[in-house]
């Protein structure tokens, strides 16, 4: 069964998509085929995850589609988002993400 995957930006434009894939996805083919379209810096988001280099697999559930987020870098700026609630809120550490961030565990 196919798996029907959309990318929008945090507006909740489509950037890419929809398009079909075989289930499980691997988070690597998903790249590949924004890469293909979106010449920008970005990263990919589905749900808490980031999409990176490990092998995330989506689609192993039932779903017949995937919603993925697309966030565009400039100037390799560090987003967060999430539910103030759930440990989304980042004010506390604004000021250690504001420059000069080379990675984040």
């Amino acid at each position: 069964m196919a798996l029907r995957v959309v990318v929008h930006n945090l507006a909740g434009d489509i950037v890419v998509g929809p398009s079909e894939f075989q289930r499980p996805v691997l988070g690597s083919q998903l790249r590949s085929w924004v890469r293909a379209v979106v010449s920008r810096p970005f990263r990919l988001a589905h749900g808490d995850h980031l999409v990176v280099e490990k092998p995330l697999q989506i689609g192993e559930q039932n779903e017949e589609e995937v919603l993925l987020n697309i966030v565009f870098l400039q100037n390799l700026c560090v987003v967060t988002w999430g539910f103030r609630h759930s440990g989304g809120d980042s004010s506390a550490v604004a000021h250690r993400l504001a420059a000069g961030v080379t990675s984040i565990t």
